[in-house]
């Protein structure tokens, strides 16, 4: 019995173990190395100019742009290492709740499962089509019942 649930991106097909996510749009920078990759670029290049520099000048100022990077880029990092879920297969026992968040603009709604390792998984619908409330239906049906493994 799998149902099937139009996203922003793609579609979600929910069967009654695991919670399947397809992206049918391919974003780089939404996946793991994309959020990651770019920004350790900039910083290795930083601290590679700071170790080999050509004026007494870059010194400071590498030590000025590796604190404001890391001052504005530590809180994704962490999000994109250690919080966030990249899997596109979720067990439905490992899911621990899930949240609602209104978009900026009313068009988009994300759907944040938590998962029980602490980290979660953000699905995005769109607010017009209204998918995510027999989603979130499912899924609190499905939480609610006990899991055997």
């Amino acid at each position: 019995m799998d149902q099937e649930f139009v996203t922003n991106a793609g579609k979600v097909i929910l069967n009654d173990k695991r919670l399947l996510i397809q992206d049918l749009k391919f974003n780089f920078w939404k996946t793991a190395i994309g959020e990651i990759g770019l920004p350790l670029i900039i910083l290795s290049l930083a601290i590679f100019s700071f170790l080999n520099p050509t004026k007494p000048f870059s010194y400071f100022a590498t030590a000025v742009f590796v604190a404001l990077f890391f001052s504005t880029s530590f809180k994704q990092l962490y999000t994109a290492l250690i919080k966030k879920s990249y899997s596109g297969y979720i067990s439905i026992n490992k899911i621990k709740s899930f949240e609602l968040k209104p978009g900026e603009f009313g068009l988009e709604t994300e759907v944040r499962v938590h998962l029980r390792n602490g980290r979660y998984r953000s699905i995005i619908f769109r607010t017009l089509e209204k998918q995510y409330e027999p989603f979130t239906d499912m899924l609190s049906q499905c939480i609610a019942q006990p899991q055997l493994t």
